[in-house]
């Protein structure tokens, strides 16, 4: 195929057109979906949330912004998370919030000395690392905050917005709690003897898994935890001895993939047998997830002849692989194209490693965040890709 330089201007110009198109019609449906919700639930319950959602939504589409780039608000990067069609960003004294047409919907100063997020739906989760509290937020506005006895290791949302929670001891013995979206704790569960380092729920909201290292011999082993909130027992219990998990994403209700550092594998989570074992040829550098499609990058920066990329599908076989000559420090899978984070360069392939084109930027990409468009976010500002 052959490789193209982008014209941005055309690229992007056209896109704004459309994008106020939809946000003319997305009014509309908002206002009429808005008025039913009101009708049908009387605003109890789990209601009362959506029903906010949709006067957000309605709020920020009537106030659109003129698009990207614009600049990069967040005081010392840590990390951009996609966010409700936009992105939020993560710095080391405050979180920025902007919404698919580049406004800033909302920014505060979180005083947290490790501050990590994770986000579901129209949810986002700002809690801090070895600290007791965290804060749940919209687009607009604080949701709630809540305070535990003990340290917050890390956290993970659902799509619905429930949050799993993981506190640990000093003893190491580490507890699970679940909270509904208006945090009320709905479920718990205790390890007694494991090292939780990743969580991650099913797209069901119901089912979740966590991913343990647990001693085993003088070495660390990988366990996964396969739980249900309505259940008081543990569906399953997933062993990789001397394997490390580093990732985990559900491929659907009942299929999970588990990034260990050696290999991925695919369970099924109702027999809790494998599927599916892909090894690695190198070691894992950088992944990007996205559907069934998992895209993987091997190697070392310092050796940028011999990275490697491959895209598996959910069987782990190879639907593309190649190796792209250059230093890449990070990935982003989309469901037609992967893009390999340069120096000062986004490069674009094809699923079947075909490159079809590059763009270069005006600073070095600190993340690349897919929400609603493509975006790059370098020091100096958020800018819209214009991908081919």
């Amino acid at each position: 195929m052959e490789e193209k330089t982008v014209n941005t201007s055309s690229i992007l110009q056209a896109r704004r057109r459309r994008r106020n198109r939809r946000i003319r019609l997305g009014v509309v449906l908002c206002l009429l979906l808005a008025a039913l919700l009101f009708w049908l639930t009387g605003m109890a319950g789990s209601s009362f949330a959506a029903v906010s959602d949709v006067l957000e939504g309605i709020e920020i589409a009537l106030t659109p912004g003129e698009g990207f780039p614009v600049k990069m608000d967040a005081t010392g990067f840590v990390s951009a998370t996609p966010f409700a069609g936009g992105v939020a960003l993560l710095g080391e004294k405050d979180v920025v919030l902007y919404s698919a047409a580049g406004n800033i919907t909302q920014s505060f100063a979180h005083g947290y000395g490790q501050p990590a997020l994770t986000a579901g739906g129209t949810r986002l989760c700002v809690y801090n690392r070895g600290g007791t509290e965290l804060k749940v937020i919209s687009r607009l506005k604080e949701l709630g905050a809540k305070t535990f006895d003990l340290p917050v290791y890390f956290a993970f949302m659902a799509k619905n917005g429930t949050l799993g929670v993981i506190t640990q001891s000093e003893s190491h013995k580490a507890e699970l709690t679940v909270l509904s979206v208006g945090f009320e704790e709905i479920y718990q569960w205790r390890s007694a003897n494991d090292y939780p380092v990743r969580g991650a729920f099913a797209p069901n909201g119901r089912d979740l898994a966590v991913a343990c290292l647990t001693p085993e011999d003088g070495m660390l082993s990988g366990t996964i935890y396969l739980l249900n909130i309505g259940a008081d027992k543990e569906k399953a219990k997933l062993q990789r001895s001397g394997s490390v998990p580093l990732e985990l994403f559900w491929l659907d209700s009942r299929t999970l993939l588990v990034l260990y550092q050696d290999a991925a594998v695919v369970y099924n989570t109702d027999t809790a047998e494998e599927k599916a074992v892909y090894t690695y040829p190198a070691p894992l550098a950088a992944v990007s997830h996205k559907g069934k499609n998992t895209a993987l990058l091997f190697g070392e920066e310092s050796k940028a002849a011999a990275m490697h990329m491959v895209v598996l599908d959910d069987s782990l076989q190879k639907l593309g692989e190649v190796s792209p000559g250059t230093a890449a420090f990070g990935i982003l899978l989309t469901e037609d194209m992967v893009c390999l984070q340069g120096t000062d360069t986004v490069f674009y392939y094809t699923l079947q490693g075909e490159k079809t084109g590059e763009q270069a930027l005006s600073g070095r990409p600190l993340a690349l965040v897919e929400g609603d468009r493509l975006l790059a976010v370098t020091a100096q500002q958020l800018l819209e890709l214009a991908a081919p």
